[in-house]
């Protein structure tokens, strides 16, 4: 396994988010990455030759086998997370997965299993717990000052589908993604909400799909869209907190926005991604009475401190600790998505956990 020094790793997934993952191992002395695998030969190319990565592979399987690797990290399409998880957990590595976690509970039950059996670190890439701002939200929630959590909204907003000639990409299928922006912008809205508040423990919920067919990339044929293009839902947590919440990928104008309210007995807090170093608070009876949010630079330490998951994971080896989202969150959020996928369905609320 890793030396005391370095971790030897291998991405399997190079599109998307695939350079992102990478880039942030270039930062880490610790990490090396010494094998890649996707099954587009030209993205695997081009990957492997920006980042200097000596093994390529188009089978995973065959790369698992011929590699002598500490780590995987798994940046494919949803439903392929279980199985290549799986596979690499049973050699005894240690994983990164990107969210959500499974197409369902079930397949993330089975994966929390075995990473436990098997003593390996398994992490989720839910990135936005390393902001600045969320990490400060976190503090000060958790420090008493706002007293009891009462209220949180939270919302998470993009627009690369506003124009219906946007191609129907493998986000867009249920056979490759499970669900639409409910598991990819809901999944992170989900586990900031369970890392800020606490657990969720019913959830009433509402999926919409706007455009139902979309042309195929390459060849202009409509093929249909059978996933969620906005997602809605209600949730009571397990401390008697409620929560709105809400994304889409229809928000004209919007590249990534997200944006929490969070209020509690004796105060309130306003995260926004897009403005990372800063929230918004009020707290006190004296700001109460003025009815006024002030601005508050996130300090100096937080933001100094900031990291990537990529990074955080690639410690924990070298360290043996757990600082990141575990399979056990991914596990928690994909509860929460089977369950709004049900109220949806059936219109009404449904309760946690689920059978």
């Amino acid at each position: 396994m890793a030396s005391s020094s370095t971790v030897r790793l291998a991405i399997i997934g190079t599109g998307g988010m695939g350079a992102a993952h990478l880039r942030a191992y270039q930062a880490s002395e610790k990490a090396r990455v010494i094998a890649a695998c996707d099954v587009d030969p030209e993205s695997l190319a081009r990957v492997a030759e920006q980042f200097n990565i000596p093994a390529t592979y188009r089978d995973y399987r065959e790369l698992l086998e011929r590699e002598d690797l500490d780590a995987v990290d798994i940046v494919t399409p949803n439903n392929s997370h279980a199985e290549v998880s799986l596979a690499a957990i049973r050699r005894g590595l240690h994983v990164l997965c990107e969210k959500p976690l499974a197409m369902n509970r079930h397949e993330a039950r089975e994966m929390v299993s075995a990473a436990r059996r098997a003593g390996v670190i398994a992490a989720v890439n839910f990135t936005y717990r390393n902001v600045p701002a969320a990490r400060y939200i976190r503090e000060i929630i958790q420090s008493g000052e706002i007293g009891e959590p009462l209220h949180l909204i939270i919302t998470y907003s993009q627009g690369w589908l506003v124009d219906p000639a946007s191609p129907r990409v493998w986000r867009l299928t249920k056979e490759m993604s499970g669900t639409g922006v409910l598991g990819d912008l809901g999944s992170h809205l989900i586990d900031l909400a369970r890392w800020w508040i606490g657990d969720i423990s019913a959830v009433l919920g509402h999926l919409k799909t706007f455009v139902t067919e979309r042309p195929l990339p390459g060849t202009g044929r409509l093929a249909p869209v059978d996933v969620d293009d906005a997602a809605s839902f209600l949730a009571e947590f397990t401390n008697g907190a409620t929560g709105v919440f809400f994304c889409t990928r229809y928000a004209f104008a919007r590249a990534n926005t997200q944006r929490a309210e969070i209020y509690g007995t004796r105060g309130g807090l306003v995260y926004d991604n897009e403005r990372p170093n800063e929230i918004q608070f009020a707290i006190g009876s004296f700001m109460a009475s003025a009815r006024q949010y002030c601005t508050l630079p996130v300090p100096a330490s937080i933001q100094a401190s900031k990291t990537t998951t990529m990074q955080q994971f690639v410690d924990d080896i070298v360290r043996g600790t757990c600082t990141t989202a575990t399979f056990e969150d991914g596990l928690a959020s994909q509860e929460v998505i089977d369950a709004v996928v049900e109220s949806a369905q059936t219109g009404g609320w449904v309760r946690l956990p689920l059978a």
